[in-house]
């Protein structure tokens, strides 16, 4: 049964503090909006592990490139790929090293006023 196979593992997950920063640049081409963006993000996160507390840490740098266009009045929508690169990935007592170093592709889609 795979579909309960991590409910033992971990437990009661807790957040803890995090913080991302960044830089972006828009620009205007033909009324659509050009934003490429760099983020970098780190968090940290704690469960119950083995019968012990241990922090779950991520470190990982976002670049999202989004096109937009207003459609009507300050309303706006924009939708783009967004890269990202997993820099550090710690969890207390289990071996990530395989994930760490990792490069996705996903995908943003949203709105703004």
């Amino acid at each position: 049964d795979f579909s309960n196979a991590g409910e033992d593992i971990l437990e009661g997950g807790e957040s803890k503090m995090g913080y991302h920063f960044g830089i972006f640049y828009q620009m205007n081409i033909l009324g659509f909006s050009l934003r490429p963006e760099l983020v970098y993000t780190t968090t940290k996160s704690s469960y119950q592990f083995n019968q012990k507390e241990a922090e779950y840490k991520v470190s990982k740098i976002d670049l999202p490139i989004l096109v937009g266009t207003k459609i009507f009045g300050p309303v706006k929508i924009f939708a783009g790929p967004s890269l990202q690169y997993i820099v550090d990935n710690d969890f207390e007592g289990f071996d990530l090293g395989d994930v760490q170093d990792e490069f996705t592709i996903g995908a943003q889609l949203g709105a703004g006023i």
